[in-house]
């Protein structure tokens, strides 16, 4: 429980939280006892890869969704919401990593999210009316500029950590359509990176001490498990509306101030591994100083 986590916090002359919201949460919780010090998670220096070179201005508002590309997951749903509630007009942008270890079943979308977007654009018309073209979608490829396409989808291959990370940065909501999602520990991770988050009601996420009143809610409603899954005791299946999810996330570009934007997404630069190390090291020359030369914490 939340109160237990507290109490043991206690005990430590220093807590570490990866982000401003996390510190805001535990400065709340533990009523200013203990020193709290942000420590951004790290990213590597030896790896040269990055998903984009500085960030240019203006910034598109960015969704990013985590998963697999399979029905429970729902990223198609996603997908349909999303060319359904903005243009492609580079102001917003959604980033999916999808991944070949899900699969959908002879019904059409087997062959992944980028021929699923060419039958919404040939026969969705309100798709058609807010102008979508199968050019507004770019596949990322590893080792180049990820671009600044309405849809950008991450496909085939697992990312590396340093990778995720840099996508939690660039993002501002973190969205997920899951119909049968648990604790949605990538939701977890966006929210401890300070991201705002559009989740299913359905999910612990959800009902968690994590979510507050700036996180959108999509309304999900109890249905039947589908019997390709073997579901474990207890776990629940729940259907979303595509109208829903389509106006939450229309409200969501709305309501985001645009002064946040620039604010929510630093440079990746300074969580390059060598600054953190620097950060923990001040805060561990802090608490040496404060036991006078005493560091058996």
């Amino acid at each position: 429980s939340k109160d237990c986590d507290v109490s043991m916090l206690r005990a430590f002359p220093q807590v570490w939280v990866p982000s401003i919201w996390a510190s805001l949460e535990l400065s709340t919780a533990l009523q200013n006892v203990v020193p709290i010090r942000i420590i951004p998670h790290p990213m590597a220096v030896r790896d040269p890869v990055r998903l984009v070179d500085e960030p240019l201005q203006p910034q598109p508002l960015c969704f990013l969704n985590i998963g697999t590309w399979e029905p429970r997951k729902a990223q198609d749903l996603l997908i349909w919401a999303f060319m359904r509630a903005v243009k492609p007009s580079g102001e917003v942008q959604l980033v999916m990593k999808s991944s070949k270890f899900g699969s959908w079943w002879d019904d059409g979308r087997q062959h992944g999210p980028l021929g699923w977007i060419e039958q919404l654009i040939q026969q969705d018309d309100k798709v058609k009316e807010k102008g979508w073209k199968i050019s507004d979608v770019s596949m990322w490829q590893r080792g180049t500029q990820m671009g600044e396409a309405p849809i950008v989808l991450i496909g085939d291959r697992m990312l590396t950590r340093d990778e995720i990370l840099v996508l939690y940065e660039l993002s501002h909501y973190y969205v997920s359509c899951g119909r049968a999602e648990a604790y949605d520990l990538c939701a977890f991770d966006a929210k401890m990176a300070g991201r705002r988050l559009l989740i299913p009601t359905s999910g612990v996420a959800c009902r968690g001490p994590y979510t507050d009143a700036e996180d959108g809610k999509l309304g999900a409603i109890k249905g039947e498990p589908d019997k390709r899954y073997k579901l474990s005791p207890g776990a629940t299946w729940h259907e979303l509306d595509l109208h829903h999810i389509e106006l939450a996330l229309s409200q969501a570009c709305v309501t985001y101030r645009p002064l946040e934007r620039k604010a929510h997404r630093p440079e990746h630069k300074p969580f390059r591994i060598d600054a953190v190390g620097d950060k923990m090291a001040r805060c561990l020359m802090e608490l040496h100083n404060e036991n006078g030369g005493d560091c058996k914490h």
